[in-house]
């Protein structure tokens, strides 16, 4: 159980994602928008510079847990660092282009 361990979090984690998103943007904003409203008292930006930067590290946080939870899967195979990378990668081009309407219509 403990090696299955990483597996199953990774696919929890994977299908969060994909869950995530399939958040429609006006849900997707009302979330980031929590968080930008508590750095707009404190940073000088506009707040739609602001939410721009919030989402993509939210994206960036996903697909870092991701790549951690692919290593702690593959650490006892191969170039565990490299397999991770190139999953996450391909998991996040996969994830556009089913959210980006190639399969996928709202």
């Amino acid at each position: 159980m403990k090696k299955n361990k990483y597996l199953i979090l990774t696919i929890l984690w994977m299908l969060f994602i994909f869950m995530m998103s399939q958040t429609p943007g006006n849900d997707s904003s009302k979330q980031s928008n929590f968080i930008v409203d508590i750095i707009i008292h404190i940073l000088p930006i506009t707040r739609d510079t602001l939410s721009f930067i919030v989402r993509k590290c939210a994206h960036m946080t996903e697909y870092a847990i991701l790549t951690f939870l692919l290593y702690k899967t593959f650490v006892h195979k191969q170039n565990p660092l490299i397999k991770s990378f190139l999953f996450t990668v391909l998991y996040a081009c996969s994830d556009e282009f089913i959210v980006g309407g190639a399969f996928y219509s709202r």
